[in-house]
């Protein structure tokens, strides 16, 4: 399962800078065409608006598999390593509620947001919603992973918080302890 997940985040990550510097070509070609030739592309707003989100959504479910975001120790380092354990698990499950929450009231929303069409291109507002939609699938399982992961570790004995995430991290290189 882990190693399905290392793919599904590689992917991502492909798929985030893909979509960036896409979106960094698209802007280019459109800023030289509106100050060189005095003329624009009609439709790169509401592309570079879809690959923007995708960039972001799939790059943010990329860095939580990696465990690369910003985490301001200054209260974990001073609990017990019992209770570091247990507020890594709650974070866990608090994520993955979020997560699936949200994939949830994104679903709901999809039938009104289906009829809705952008001013440009005529095309489904819900297409917006699929990056945040596949990205939060995405946090709930790895959030579910890593919830079973360390518990599993820690009901076989071990009790180091760090060295139990830095063992099931998906991409332990990137891990500094």
């Amino acid at each position: 399962f882990a190693r399905l997940l290392r793919h599904v985040g590689r992917v991502e990550l492909l798929v985030a800078l893909v979509a960036f510097c896409f979106v960094i070509g698209l802007v280019s070609t459109q800023v030289v065409l509106r100050f060189s030739f005095n003329y624009g592309i009609w439709w790169v707003q509401e592309v570079v608006q879809l690959a923007i989100l995708t960039a972001y959504f799939l790059g943010t479910s990329y860095l939580f598999k990696a465990r690369q975001y910003l985490v301001i120790d200054l209260v974990f380092d001073r609990l017990g390593e019992r209770s570091r354990i247990a507020v890594y698990l709650a974070i866990q499950v608090l994520t993955a509620t979020f997560c699936l929450l949200l994939a949830i009231e994104l679903v709901g929303l999809a039938p009104g947001q289906l009829r809705m069409k952008t001013f440009v291109l005529h095309v489904p507002r819900f297409y917006a919603s699929i990056p945040l939609l596949v990205a939060s699938a995405s946090m709930f399982v790895t959030a579910l992973y890593y919830g079973f992961a360390v518990a599993s570790r820690v009901l076989r004995g071990e009790r180091d918080a760090k060295r139990i995430e830095a063992a099931v991290c998906l991409f332990l290189s990137l891990i500094h302890i």
